[in-house]
């Protein structure tokens, strides 16, 4: 496999994942929306704003590709992506999931999801 195929299944995983739970939660827990889940995005993105500025101003290089996919070799280049990305968009994903989960049932879409998702 190739590092670009690795670094997609990451990101597929960590969407998935975080949607999955947040629908999870949601149907679980009908409060959960009310409890501030849906904005549970806004901390890791915030905190990986401030990363990648602070990266590129301290290091006086863009640090931007390192946060996006990992390099191969000796050094940990590209570890910010496992640490700071992936969570990110795995809380995103998360809220998503909470706030399609909340909606009624108006397409066959959110019919098939709460079948899907909702079975314990």
């Amino acid at each position: 496999m190739r590092i670009k195929d690795v670094n997609l299944l990451g990101y597929l995983f960590y969407s998935a994942y975080g949607f999955v739970w947040g629908y999870k939660m949601q149907v679980s827990f009908a409060r959960s929306i009310q409890s501030g889940g849906r904005w549970i995005w806004i901390p890791p993105v915030c905190l990986a704003i401030f990363c990648i500025l602070y990266d590129s101003s301290a290091f006086h290089r863009s640090m931007l590709p390192d946060y996006f996919w990992p390099t191969s070799g000796p050094d940990l280049k590209g570890m910010e992506m496992f640490i700071v990305t992936l969570p990110t968009i795995g809380s995103c994903f998360y809220s998503l999931g909470i706030i399609l989960a909340n909606r009624t049932d108006r397409t066959s879409w959110d019919r098939f999801l709460r079948k899907l998702l909702a079975r314990p």
